[in-house]
């Protein structure tokens, strides 16, 4: 493999293209203008390079997720053990790299007072679940108590989810049913709290394609002011059985709503770089 690295703009991040002989490209660091102030985080498992223990083998637990952001919101393992921790795995996507998750690993960036109170947000998930058949909610990624998450539900469907206040959630579900598979997949996520209805507050994307939603509950017009960190795996902080068992190769996390073109130039790289 041929390495083309280059500097994302004003985040002073090195980043690879990821292909041999291919010109560099932009990076979720490059699409978004204002990425050095939103960009709050952006975890990458491509290469070995951004874990720590530095550089680990092939189903070598981690120690610590990079945040590739200005932010540094590293990602670190809260059950104490080995059994805690995620494994990095090669190979699993374009010939890259992904975090294998296995329904007990729980992870988290803490503080994360960022969260509170946003009354926008976007979030692109490259990620698939081990087990397309399992019929429990399998938590992802998600601020604090479900602030804003997604997995799928017992009828094996995508389900995303937003706290309400402390006590209560809402959720959404595909209109059209979608059901989950083991296959790598482009989630997007975007959060947009000024909207008027419920269906212009919270959108779902999948793999490049809107995909439309029905609610049960109104969608919150913020974050809690209560967030507190952001998880990503199992939910150590409730026992609710959402335990994921999957792998994730790569998430991101802007503080704001994204537009459009936006949005559309960032799925173009999570595609481009992972052949999605």
């Amino acid at each position: 493999m041929v390495n083309r690295v280059f500097k994302s703009r004003g985040l002073g991040v090195r980043n690879n293209s990821y292909t041999a002989g291919s010109a560099a490209v932009p990076t979720p660091g490059d699409i978004v203008p204002d990425a050095p102030l939103v960009l709050e985080i952006w975890y990458d498992a491509a290469t070995n390079e951004y874990f720590q223990p530095t550089n680990p083998a092939d189903g070598g637990g981690i120690t610590q997720w990079n945040d590739l952001s200005a932010y540094a919101h590293n990602l670190n393992p809260v059950v104490g053990g080995p059994g805690g921790r995620p494994n990095y795995r090669t190979n699993q996507l374009n010939s890259l790299g992904a975090l294998e998750f296995d329904g007990s690993d729980a992870c988290s960036s803490n503080p994360a007072t960022w969260l509170q109170d946003l009354t926008g947000a976007t979030m692109f998930i490259v990620s698939r679940f081990s087990n397309g058949i399992s019929g429990v909610i399998e938590t992802q990624a998600q601020a604090d108590c479900g602030d804003m998450g997604y997995g799928k539900n017992a009828a094996n469907e995508y389900e995303l989810y937003m706290m309400t206040g402390q006590v209560g959630a809402m959720s959404a579900t595909p209109t059209t049913p979608v059901g989950t598979d083991s296959s790598y997949h482009i989630q997007s996520i975007i959060f947009d709290g000024t909207g008027a209805t419920d269906a212009a507050k919270l959108k779902f994307r999948l793999d490049e394609s809107d995909v439309p939603l029905t609610y049960t509950g109104a969608v919150p017009t913020a974050f809690d002011s209560t967030c507190n960190s952001f998880v990503v795996g199992s939910d150590y902080q409730e026992d609710l059985g959402n335990e994921f068992t999957g792998f994730i190769a790569e998430l991101v996390f802007y503080s704001r709503t994204l537009t459009a073109s936006e949005i559309s130039g960032l799925e173009q790289y999570f595609a481009n770089k992972w052949a999605l």
